[in-house]
């Protein structure tokens, strides 16, 4: 089971035994190695503005974070949209370079991947 599956059973647990008035059980609770897909997601949207379609259209080297704070990702468009440029802020910044840490920095495919390890559409994502 992955970490996140055990801290929601802990969870249930520990609402039972707190329902009770037994007190909190001494459990150890497990830590997800690698930021969720989800939240980076959820980070570009938020801090960079980003639509998912952009986000999900993200391939390599493109979305390597560059030193200059921006990158250019291609808008939405019936014809294949314009290229505008988005300033990436630090906490989008830091999930992308997680993200890419947890990848082992890969050469070549979409940032944000599906369990096939493919590129997710927009309306999965």
């Amino acid at each position: 089971m992955s970490a996140a599956t055990i801290n929601n059973r802990l969870a249930a647990v520990d609402a039972f035994f707190a329902l009770r008035g037994s007190g909190r059980p001494a459990v150890v609770r497990e830590h997800p190695a690698h930021p969720s897909v989800p939240r980076v997601i959820c980070h570009l949207a938020y801090y960079a503005g980003l639509r998912v379609a952009e986000i999900v259209s993200w391939r390599w080297p493109t979305c390597a974070c560059p030193r200059k704070g921006s990158v250019r990702v291609r808008g939405k468009g019936r014809l294949g949209g314009k290229d505008r440029t988005v300033p990436l802020r630090g906490q989008a910044r830091a999930s992308i370079e997680d993200l890419l840490d947890t990848l082992g920095r890969p050469t070549a495919g979409p940032l944000v991947r599906n369990r096939d390890s493919g590129a997710p559409t927009a309306y999965h994502a």
